[in-house]
């Protein structure tokens, strides 16, 4: 047997100890902040503390350029799954470079763009 099929049988195993209650599963108890809501200014000094046009910020989010442009005039905001990406970004400006660097490289999310691949200039 594979070693994969051999680690499927031991979860299994251990999920139905579980179930009939002859183990008991290791739990912990996390706090999530409330998600930062981002004003209009915080949203375009980030982007531009990251050296990205409206463009590419917009392509790394995965919203449209007329989106991110509403949201550093006030127009509209971001949802709340977008604010907490700001919020990560925020804290750690490394992760947009990771994640642009990855998009960057032609992995199967390009594949799957109608348009095929962007190239922005930052």
């Amino acid at each position: 047997m594979s070693k994969m099929g051999q680690e499927l049988i031991e979860s299994l195993n251990e999920a139905l100890a579980h179930a009939e209650r002859k183990t008991r599963l290791r739990t912990r108890t996390l706090e999530i902040p409330d998600v930062k809501v981002f004003t209009s200014g915080e949203i375009k000094e980030l982007r531009q503390s990251l050296g990205f046009s409206q463009a590419v910020f917009a392509s790394t989010l995965g919203v449209s350029g007329r989106t991110v442009e509403e949201w550093e005039r006030g127009k509209n905001t971001p949802s709340g799954s977008s604010n907490r990406l700001l919020e990560l970004i925020q804290k750690s400006p490394d992760t947009i470079r990771y994640i642009w660097s990855w998009l960057s490289r032609g992995t199967q999310a390009d594949a799957g763009h109608p348009n095929g691949k962007t190239t922005l200039a930052t």
